[in-house]
């Protein structure tokens, strides 16, 4: 009978923990994280673009970003093409991340492993000028602060000086995947990635922002156009 009472009380406890981890990971993405100062002059919009679960950042293809990442023309990304304006990148978990395109694409076993804990990668991929109407979230940067933000992001491939390729498929016919560092879990997720390496570049976000909520809600709080 005990043990039957504990089987009942299980799906409590599970629907508990969701509704405590959603509970801090709103609670965490008003309160301001540490940011590294860095003043300077110069404008360079970037730009925020998501999923329903994913964060990635959008740079601008320019001389700095082809510079910092002109190894993943070695790998199909069209970095050098005329018509290529943007610069896709984001980090997260190796099984899951270079395999869930869409929500259909979702296995339980990546979800398990990604919550658990897994290796990490960064996806690079090359875009045009985007559709008119496509939603993004602008940020503002001064040159300095772009270029802090793009030896961040370099700073987290696992070997900087000569960056490792995953092969897989891909997510789309351009991008690329890469060895990254750090392990992913429940509690560093690819939105968490987001926030701390916009706080490394002295660009103000909340100090855990595990959902793509999360980093929305930090988003609108410090750094939305007025």
């Amino acid at each position: 009978m005990t043990r039957l009472r504990r089987l009942w009380l299980l799906p409590g406890l599970f629907a508990g923990a969701i509704a405590f981890y959603a509970a801090l990971a709103t609670i965490l993405a008003v309160i301001p994280g540490r940011i590294v100062p860095i003043d300077g002059t110069g404008t360079v919009e970037i730009r925020l673009v998501h999923s329903p679960i994913h964060y990635d950042f959008l740079l601008p293809l320019n001389d700095v970003t082809r510079a910092a990442f002109g190894f993943t023309a070695a790998e199909d990304v069209p970095i050098d093409h005329p018509a290529a304006t943007w610069l896709l990148v984001g980090w997260g978990a190796e099984d899951f991340y270079t395999r869930t395109g869409s929500a259909g694409d979702l296995s339980l076993r990546a979800t398990l492993k990604g919550a658990i804990g897994d290796a990490s990668v960064l996806r690079f991929d090359a875009w045009g000028p985007l559709p008119a109407g496509f939603q993004t979230r602008p940020l503002t940067l001064s040159e300095p602060q772009f270029e802090a933000l793009i030896a961040a992001i370099r700073s987290d491939l696992l070997t900087p000086d000569t960056p490792v390729p995953v092969t897989t498929e891909g997510l789309s016919t351009t991008d690329a995947f890469f060895r990254a560092r750090d392990r992913f879990h429940l509690f560093r997720t690819c939105n968490t990635w987001i926030s701390r390496k916009l706080r490394e570049a002295g660009v103000e976000m909340g100090l855990w922002t595990p959902l793509t909520w999360s980093v929305s809600l930090s988003y609108s709080l410090w750094q939305a156009p007025d």
